[in-house]
């Protein structure tokens, strides 16, 4: 029901569109034939000037036609092309002092197998422990590194100022046993070569100067991975533990700044594409504004046939007015009644369309209304299915507990029967004894032992029957045990008493 809204939604929005174009197109004409069909003789006139008009758009394009081969697209992308290579002389000029001030802070050549200082040939992969490497390196971070001899020999001789030099085919670095690497791990030990980030170039420079070189983050561990392995230890504020027996601390003051000969190198490379850039942007300045000319002129080519277009039908329109004789003041009425028409049906599928949208947005606030009242339902009949389950446990286990105490009735009534059959047994004893203590019946004697083991039965049966039924206090009256138990205490007594005698 919902989607046969949507879908009449989207037709009238069709129609709307449709009946917009054609009121459009009737307010054309009338305007048309209102204002320049008033009379023959401007109609006459207004062709005359369509046709000079006509005239000159033709010239145009004859003069243009080799642009015929071009498309605006193809123009603009050679345009963009030509416009990506321009760059500004302050861009130039600021990427000149840059690298100007990175030659006056590099205080060697930049030439081949120059790799640069120490320092600026590594990255710490964490800045924590930049006081423990600087502290590890020492004067040596200023230490320049090269390829070879040879090359050191040639700065140290050029060079009027005192350097170090790290030549890369000279220098051995040292090799730390790899037992010992292992208890200095254990103790904590980092090997400073694994703090640091560098270039496989460089790596014989890095480990001639950091191998045997461990951080620890416990001094204690720094001490003894120093005396006991003959490692230099140093720790996260840069005191330096040396198996030699020196201990060196203090702040070290690290520069934030490292002019880099590899950051040069790119600031140069950098450099000469801007100006190479430059240099072809200033050649094909000429072209560019040549291709803009040729963009200027294809849209007016474009807007040119265009306007021939209409004219001509302009044109043909007005000679066909001219020939015929039409009663505009009627086709003007009739214009009048079309576009009264049109604007009636137009509202009218407006008036349509926001009734639909209301009835559309109605029906999904109900949809969503629904959807909640199903949710709820849902959640009542779970809360309900719980209550019922609940319901048959608790039935269930009542059954249970009605059947256990039916079941105890049924023994605690067996239970009395017998109490009651052994006070009569005992009575009956008890007479019996009477006799016999008094001597006045004789044939009690015979019986006295079959009467003692019936006041035996008695005992054992009333035991037996009181842990068979394990008779609970609340069911079985407690006054009647206590008589009992005290009668048949009272029996044994007697009976053993018997016993004596008969002996």
């Amino acid at each position: 029901y919902l989607n046969s809204f949507v879908d009449n939604i989207d037709e009238m929005k069709e129609k709307e569109r449709y009946l917009m174009e054609e009121l459009k197109n009737q307010e054309n004409n009338f305007l048309g034939i209102k204002s320049i069909c008033s009379n023959k003789v401007d109609r006459v006139e207004e062709i005359s000037r369509l046709k000079i008009e006509m005239n000159r758009l033709g010239i145009f394009l004859k003069n243009n036609q080799g642009l015929n081969d071009f498309s605006i697209d193809d123009i603009q992308n050679k345009i963009k092309e030509i416009e990506e290579y321009y760059v500004s002389d302050e861009e130039i000029n600021n990427l000149q002092n840059k690298i100007n001030e990175f030659k006056s802070k590099i205080a060697y050549p930049i030439i081949e197998g120059v790799f640069g200082i120490l320092e600026e040939n590594f990255s710490i992969i964490d800045k924590k422990y930049e006081e423990a490497i600087y502290s590890s390196m020492g004067s040596r971070s200023k230490f320049l590194v090269v390829k070879n001899e040879k090359i050191g020999n040639e700065l140290l001789s050029s060079n009027n100022s005192s350097i170090s030099i790290i030549p890369l085919n000279k220098i051995k670095p040292k090799i730390v046993p790899g037992d010992i690497l292992r208890n200095v791990r254990q103790l904590g030990g980092i090997p400073i070569t694994e703090l640091i980030n560098f270039d496989e170039e460089v790596s014989k420079a890095m480990e001639f100067v950091f191998n045997g070189y461990f951080l620890f983050e416990n001094k204690e561990n720094a001490r003894k991975a120093c005396y006991d392995y003959k490692v230099i230890g140093v720790t996260l504020d840069g005191t330096l533990y040396d198996p030699k027996g020196t201990l060196c601390g203090g702040k070290i003051i690290c520069k934030n700044i490292i002019f880099r000969r590899k950051d040069l190198l790119e600031l140069e490379q950098s450099f000469k594409e801007k100006k190479e850039n430059k240099r072809i942007y200033e050649k094909e300045k000429y072209n560019l504004n040549e291709l803009k000319s040729k963009i200027c002129n294809l849209r007016e080519i474009k807007k040119a046939k265009n306007d021939i277009q209409i004219i001509e039908n302009s044109i043909k329109f007005l000679n066909k007015l001219i020939e015929s004789k039409v009663d505009y003041s009627s086709e003007l009425s009739s214009l009048r009644q079309n576009i009264v028409k049109k604007i009636r049906e137009k509202e009218e599928f407006l008036r349509r369309k926001n009734v639909l949208e209301t009835e559309i947005f109605e029906l999904k606030n109900k949809i969503k209304s629904k959807k909640e009242d199903e949710k709820n339902i849902l959640k009542k009949i779970l809360q309900l299915e719980g209550f019922r389950r609940q319901s048959e446990i608790k039935i269930s286990k009542k059954s249970i507990g009605e059947r256990e105490e039916e079941s105890l009735e049924l023994k605690r009534k067996h239970l009395l029967q017998n109490i009651l059959k052994s006070k009569s047994k005992i009575s009956k004893l008890r007479e019996l004894l009477k006799e016999f203590k008094s001597g006045k019946n004789e044939n009690s004697k015979s019986h006295l032992p079959v009467q003692f083991q019936e006041i035996s039965d008695v005992l054992d049966d009333f035991k037996l029957s009181s842990n068979i039924f394990n008779v609970d206090l609340k069911i079985f009256d407690v006054k009647k045990e206590d008589e009992l138990k005290k009668e048949l205490f009272s029996v044994r007594k007697e009976i053993e008493m018997s016993k004596n005698i008969k002996k």
